[in-house]
């Protein structure tokens, strides 16, 4: 009973609350494990996304869900020096130098989004790939 105790006073005094469903104490989002993680998510973004941010606890771990597009490109620009912290579950399931988001080692995560920004920013000042998603929107729309 302790426990339960000590975990909601942790939650409920931490330092900038963010909205989000209530978690269980070590589990998390209880609702993770029921089924389709994808329909989750969209539900949670209708609910709590509205500012473009919202809060999940999995696992024990706190995890920012970030679903505006102008609070991604602060994240990547060159100016922000801040990390995750590693609290070894991205080194168990071989995560922790891979990706944008959750890569802990500096150089690597340099390195990928510097990968990442040369793939998108070609995307962003041409046509094609609009041209492309109208094509197939008329392909598929006939089926």
């Amino acid at each position: 009973m302790n426990v339960f105790f000590h975990f909601y006073y942790k939650h409920f005094t931490r330092i900038n609350p963010l909205p989000g469903p209530l978690p269980i104490p070590l589990i998390g989002s209880f609702e993770i494990f029921k089924g389709d993680i994808d329909a989750w998510l969209y539900r949670l973004n209708n609910k709590y996304g509205r500012d473009g941010v919202y809060e999940l606890n999995i696992a024990g771990n706190r995890q920012i869900i970030i679903t505006r597009a102008e609070y991604i490109e602060s994240l990547l620009s060159s100016s922000q020096t801040s990390r995750t912290a590693n609290n070894g579950l991205l080194d168990l399931f071989d995560l922790d130098k891979k990706g944008v988001g959750l890569n802990h080692d500096y150089n690597h995560w340099k390195f990928n989004r510097h990968i990442f920004l040369q793939a998108m920013t070609p995307l962003i000042h041409s046509p094609k790939p609009s041209n492309f998603a109208n094509i197939l929107f008329e392909e598929m729309s006939n089926y």
